[in-house]
């Protein structure tokens, strides 16, 4: 299918070039910067009109088995794609695939290797639906994005409530039946703005995330009241996008926040070189409160793509998987009344039913 895109360019994957390296103007970014440096990924051109062939096309469900899904929120159409493998293990994790800024659900699926895991490991994934506006004020082309914070473009302007949709996402998940997810187990990940939304989840939601991954993006948001550590991932490539990367290594603003959000006690983190498929390293902080841990994957030679048949051959999705897999939420930190409500109504049938069968019995003497 990809060959019949007229739009994409020559570059591995269709996308357009990257920017030169040193194209930047600067090497730490405003929140300004930041989307200016966003909106000129690879990819990001093609991006809507790559996403409109796909939904015609239906890939979703004829190419990766996804069922499409929406609600009304705030008054306005919300949509998902929710994949549940054959072999579907009820009251299994559930984890929310967010996709970059000028994309959908339909690419995410494409390359970011999460409907594969799930399939893997039986349980179920979703990959929501950013709103799409004009990219600037005035500006003829709509673009996708989410509110993750002080970045990027209409939704964040618009002030989209995103986290209450990712909420409801989890809430109508839950209340299925055929999936009745473990709430202790909500994984949020995400790959650029996508990336920023997943790590905007982790510190606005804490009572419902257990653990985020970010690829190739930082925190653009700030910690709520009463937040509790959550487990954060972030991977970089040292070939991203310059201003997300510095010119003199990577800029550690989200793992050194994590660090300080997390309470962990180390001075320095721990690190790691893996020779798997390819090189990388990891830094990481372990002794942080709550069992929490705050890790940072650098991959020498990768891009704003690091993806397993992107742009490395090393299985990302498969690192993040191993991540997240070892964070569920502790029995105290899992807030059901956080507008989910997924089993509350089970409960109440559960325990009527219970006093009426008793009182049935004692009624008979039994």
């Amino acid at each position: 299918l990809k060959s019949l895109r007229p739009w994409q360019g020559s570059s591995p994957g269709g996308h357009i070039s990257p920017m030169p390296r040193g194209a930047a103007t600067s090497s730490t970014c405003t929140a300004i910067g930041l989307c200016a440096l966003v909106s000129f990924v690879p990819g990001a051109t093609a991006g809507m009109k790559e996403c409109a062939f796909l939904r015609q096309e239906k890939t979703y469900a004829t190419t990766y088995g996804c069922e499409r899904s929406c609600a009304d929120i705030d008054g306005q159409s919300r949509c998902w794609l929710i994949y549940k493998p054959p072999k579907l293990k009820v009251g299994g994790p559930l984890v929310i695939d967010l996709h970059s800024m000028y994309s959908c659900p339909e690419e995410m699926l494409e390359y970011s290797g999460w409907r594969e895991m799930a399939e893997a490991h039986s349980f179920v994934a979703v990959w929501p639906e950013a709103t799409v506006g004009p990219e600037w004020i005035g500006a003829s082309e709509n673009i996708s994005s989410w509110n993750a914070g002080s970045c990027c473009r209409s939704a964040s302007s618009n002030s989209v409530d995103d986290v209450g949709f990712l909420r409801r996402v989890v809430g109508e998940v839950a209340n299925d039946t055929a999936t009745a997810i473990d709430l202790k187990r909500v994984y949020v990940v995400g790959h650029s703005l996508g990336g920023a939304m997943a790590l905007k989840m982790a510190l606005v939601a804490s009572d419902l995330v257990a653990a985020a991954v970010c690829h190739s993006m930082h925190v653009v948001s700030e910690p709520a009241s009463g937040y509790s550590p959550v487990p954060v991932l972030q991977l970089f490539g040292t070939l991203d996008v310059p201003g997300l990367v510095t010119k003199l290594g990577f800029d550690f603003k989200t793992f050194n926040l994590f660090k300080e959000y997390d309470k962990c006690k180390e001075t320095e983190p721990k690190m790691t070189t893996f020779n798997e498929a390819g090189v990388y390293k990891t830094s990481v902080y372990v002794d942080c409160a709550a069992g929490s841990e705050v890790e940072f994957v650098e991959l020498p030679g990768v891009g704003h793509f690091p993806y397993k048949g992107k742009e490395t051959m090393i299985d990302t999705t498969q690192i993040a998987w191993d991540f997240v897999s070892r964070f569920p939420k502790r029995p105290t930190e899992v807030n059901n009344g956080a507008r989910i409500a997924p089993h509350g109504l089970h409960a109440v049938f559960a325990i009527v039913f219970l006093l009426s069968f008793l009182a049935h019995l004692g009624a008979r003497g039994l």
